[in-house]
This record gives structure tokens, sequence and C-alpha cells, in this order.
């Protein structure tokens, strides 16, 4: 979570969160987005019963190829973990002072079921693949308030996960975009309702390759040109992972290469 993003998560809380909804937090981890919604909301002047209020989502568990996670863990809080360990101490310890405000959602989210409770802001970082991206959407996508949810996509500038951006672009129409890039994340604001049937092909994620591809085009083209290169990643990934659709990813990296050298890239981005 970069800096931009936390204050981002701070004044939404602070200064424009109205109580007509709830803050859903999906993806808490170690409870740093958390922490910032809680202590903008704790400076609130427009909503009085703060009690649960932000509801965090995780199962605070390290997973397979997450040695990244396992590392920052020891290296921060000395603790040694591996594959299955809980890090749900170092949650609590890190949102002690603002635990009035929260409700946690301790669970496999593929097994979550949201009750009708209305969605003020959804921050989502949990959408590591496209079934927790369908599961997403079918249970918050529906809560959301037409003319008023933000919807923070805390993935969208990352390259490995172009489903993000396939749903996205399909509801396009219903959303506003408010800030195409702070640090990785992407903002929306829902305009106007969902008709059911369009949420249940996003939630089911269905699309067929080609459908797909030109999603992840349109979403490219949306965007400015300085906000392009990592969906423009996402897409090369994406046609990796389908050889079927007939463009050789290989060709398009060596292009992308062109197009944004390592040495002179303003995002110092790592990329395979």
């Amino acid at each position: 979570l970069g800096s931009r993003e936390a204050s981002l998560f701070y004044y939404l809380a602070r200064s424009w969160y109205s109580g007509l909804g709830v803050i859903v937090d999906a993806g808490s981890f170690l409870g740093r987005s958390t922490v910032h919604f809680g202590e903008g909301l704790r400076l609130n002047v427009l909503v009085s019963d703060k009690s649960k209020r932000i509801h965090c989502f995780d199962d605070f568990l390290i997973h397979e190829n997450e040695e990244d996670t396992s590392n920052f863990i020891q290296n921060n809080w000395s603790l040694t973990t591996s594959v299955g360990s809980s890090f749900r101490e170092i949650f609590d310890a890190q949102t002690k002072r603002i635990s009035e405000f929260i409700e946690t959602h301790h669970s496999d989210f593929n097994s979550c079921v949201w009750p009708s409770q209305p969605i003020e802001i959804l921050m989502v970082d949990i959408a590591k693949d496209t079934k927790l991206g369908c599961a997403v959407v079918r249970n918050f996508f529906p809560n959301l308030i037409p003319g008023t949810s933000v919807v923070i996509q805390q993935d969208y500038h990352h390259p490995w996960l172009p489903h993000i951006h396939v749903v996205m672009e399909y509801l396009a129409n219903y959303f506003t975009i408010v800030a195409s890039r702070i640090s990785d994340s992407m903002v929306f604001q829902l305009n106007k309702a969902i008709p059911s049937n369009t949420l249940a092909q996003a939630a089911a994620f269905n699309f067929t390759l080609s459908e797909q591809l030109e999603l992840l085009n349109n979403a490219i083209r949306r965007l400015q040109v300085e906000d392009r290169c990592i969906v423009e990643l996402a897409r090369i990934v994406f046609l990796h992972k389908n050889e079927s659709l007939g463009i050789p990813a290989q060709q398009e990296l060596e292009s992308f290469d062109k197009k944004y050298p390592r040495v002179s890239d303003p995002l110092h981005i790592r990329y395979v």
C-alpha cells in the first residue's frame, strides 16, 4: 500500500464518507488500509455512530508462492512464517487503536456471503485471481449505492491480474473514473444502477477470450497515455496465457520494451 493510497483512504473516511453505507476493506492484510480508514473515520463529523462501520476481509494466511510476504513479516516483526501460517495477531495489534470501528471477517473469501447492507466505500485488494474477483462482484457490487459509492481497485495497476481490467471495462458504462492512477490504485464512482443480468455476467466472468481481449484493449484506450503502461503489460500477460488467440506475446513484449525502455522508465517498473 503506497503512501498516496493511504492518504486517499484517510481522506475518504474523514471528509467524504456520509454513513449511507459501510466501508468495506476487502483484503486487509496487516491492517494499514484499515488503520487509515479508521483514523479518518475518527475525525469524520458527518457520522455520529461509528461503531463497526469498517468491514475487514482476509483469511490472514500465508499462501503458496508468497515468499515476499513471509520475508516482509519476518523482517519487520521477527516472526518466522511459512505456508499456512497466520498473521492475524499482527493485524489485531496494528488495528487495536481503532478496533471499535471495525468488524473483521476472518474466512476464505470464496465462501463469503455478504448481507444486503449498502456499501459506500469499497476497497478491493483481495481479487488475486478470477474466482476471487467474481466473488467481489457477486457479494459487493449489488450493494453499491448509485450516485454515491466509490470503488477502489487497488491492483488495477498491477500486470498479473487482467481479469480486473476485463470486469471493470465491461461495467464501464456504470462507473465514472474518479482517479485513473493513485500509486497502484484506480478509483471509480458508481453513477447508475447496474442491471442484474449485467452483474450476473460479470460475476460469472462469462466472456470469451476474444471479448476479454477487446475489453482489455478498450481499457488501455480509455486511460491517459502516461497511465497505460501497466495495463498494457496485463494485456501481454493475458496473451501469454491464451496463445490460442494467435497474437504472439513475445512480439508484444518486444514492442513494449521499445515503447517503455527500462532505463528511462519514470515508473521504475520491474517486469518479467
